[in-house]
């Protein structure tokens, strides 16, 4: 039987020695203390830390809360966040009947509680890296998992089926549905071939001639700048619905390596670029990017701080998840896509709590996965 053990703000933790004085370890102590709102705006949710063997796991435990961000909100992310991408249709007569199907399926979803649910090793990011485990614990795992909370379905979300397959294997054994949920690249930076591409070499000449200087060095007033790029990039052109990340936990980050951080100035000495990445098990990902969209196109700032994190991953020979999205810019670059999904258990509850999570995975395995499978070629 694997070792397990849940606990709360008021427990005191024993870590293990991969975890003491760790990013991994400062994180969760501090979301668990302090209170997942003090560091994500727009995120109320109960946090727990799982002990699971050696490793520690955090979890966010929610019953309704439907306007979180859709890291935490099954609702946000397949009803709310899809009805605001309607708009990339370009078409208002398809995007008024979309969006009234997607209420009409959003109001059975709250009925049907589907925010009512646990997710595991949840770091409250667009991208979750897994420790590796033995995945003949994924029976007692659920089990274990069901009897903390017999009321919760059980999800685990960002298993792709490049660095996961095992895990995904052993839960739809185990009985969790897969939900596609999308496409996401990876560049193997374990290796320099990704080096001969073109566009990685025009990358690496625009460097060298750019007004913008590479910096790790950030000033108190640098805290500030960082949340505005970031906030200006995946709020305000994006959507809401991703996370509100804090001044608090970007000082978080900066404080204790949570993320490590890097940054572009300009001529003046302004902050006009930042990537912030983290790393596990061999894979490194970028939860936090953002740059001054004011700056014109032919100064290539997202270019040059991709190239940052892409230097970063060449040294440390990391696999580099690239995250969804500019899937031409990415593969130009030398990655390559995998499909992302969530394991969702929930054989445990009643038949109308199980409905929305079959529906959502016939409905993202028979349409949405062919048609994430025909955009790629």
């Amino acid at each position: 039987m694997p070792d397990m053990q849940l606990y709360g703000p008021e427990d005191t933790i024993l870590w293990t020695t991969q975890y003491q004085d760790r990013p991994e370890q400062a994180w969760m102590e501090a979301f668990l203390r302090d209170g997942v709102q003090k560091y994500i705006d727009n995120i109320s949710t109960q946090f727990y830390i799982l002990q699971f063997n050696e490793h520690f796991l955090p979890l966010s435990v929610n019953d309704a809360e439907y306007q979180n961000a859709y890291v935490c909100s099954p609702f946000t992310h397949y009803i709310s966040y899809a009805i605001e991408e309607l708009r990339y249709l370009n078409h208002p007569i398809l995007e008024k009947i979309i969006a009234f199907f997607l209420t009409l399926l959003g109001y059975v979803f709250k009925t049907a509680q589907i925010n009512k649910t646990v997710h595991v090793n949840n770091w409250l990011l667009s991208t979750n890296l897994y420790p590796s485990w033995n995945t003949d614990d994924t029976k007692a795992l659920t089990e274990y998992l069901i009897q903390r909370f017999p009321k919760h379905s059980i999800v685990f979300r960002s298993l792709n089926e490049r660095t996961e397959q095992n895990k995904l294997n052993a839960f739809q054994i185990e009985g969790y549905r897969l939900l596609v949920s999308r496409q996401v690249y990876f560049l193997d930076a374990q290796n320099d071939d990704f080096m001969k591409k073109r566009d990685f070499k025009n990358d690496a000449k625009l460097a060298l001639k750019s007004e913008f200087t590479a910096t790790r060095a950030f000033t108190k007033q640098d805290h500030f700048r960082i949340q505005d790029l970031y906030n200006a990039l995946y709020l305000d052109k994006y959507s809401h619905y991703n996370p509100q990340f804090t001044k608090a936990f970007i000082e978080l980050c900066l404080e204790k390596s949570l993320l490590t951080i890097q940054g572009l100035r300009n001529s003046k000495g302004e902050l006009d670029g930042v990537i912030g990445y983290f790393e596990r098990n061999g894979t490194m990902t970028t939860p936090l990017v953002g740059y001054n969209l004011a700056c014109p196109q032919e100064a290539g700032l997202y270019r040059l701080i991709t190239l940052q994190a892409l230097n970063d991953a060449k040294e440390k020979k990391l696999l580099f998840n690239m995250s969804s999205g500019a899937g031409h810019f990415k593969r130009m670059r030398g990655a390559t896509s995998a499909l992302e999904c969530s394991a969702v258990y929930c054989k445990h509850l009643n038949f109308f709590r199980q409905m929305p999570w079959w529906l959502l995975e016939i409905i993202t395995q028979k349409i949405a996965k062919p048609l994430m499978l025909k955009l790629e070629v």
